[in-house]
């Protein structure tokens, strides 16, 4: 999975998150005295949770990008054995 897809289906769930609780939130609060408090405490949740899963999206694919580094060198021998496997059939 590219990276560009994993964000945007982590975002896409976090965004439905946001939308759920932006509602249940209007319809729980009606008196407006506490309600700019839970709001500011909702909201500093959401941020860190929002964030908490972009680190981890970002953990996930540094993770998996390291373990492709390992084959590297690997792939890099198998280009090179290709190509003067042609090199070698060009001149024969």
């Amino acid at each position: 999975m590219g990276l560009i897809a994993y964000l945007r289906r982590r975002w896409l769930s976090t965004g439905f998150t946001v939308l759920l609780s932006g509602s249940a939130i209007n319809i729980w609060i009606q008196d407006g005295g506490k309600a700019l408090i839970v709001i500011a405490a909702v909201s500093v949740g959401l941020v860190l949770v929002i964030a908490a899963e972009f680190l981890l999206s970002g953990y996930h694919v540094a993770k998996h990008s390291l373990v492709y580094q390992h084959e590297l060198p690997r792939v890099a021998r198998g280009i090179r054995a290709l190509e003067a496997n042609r090199h070698k059939e060009s001149h024969q």
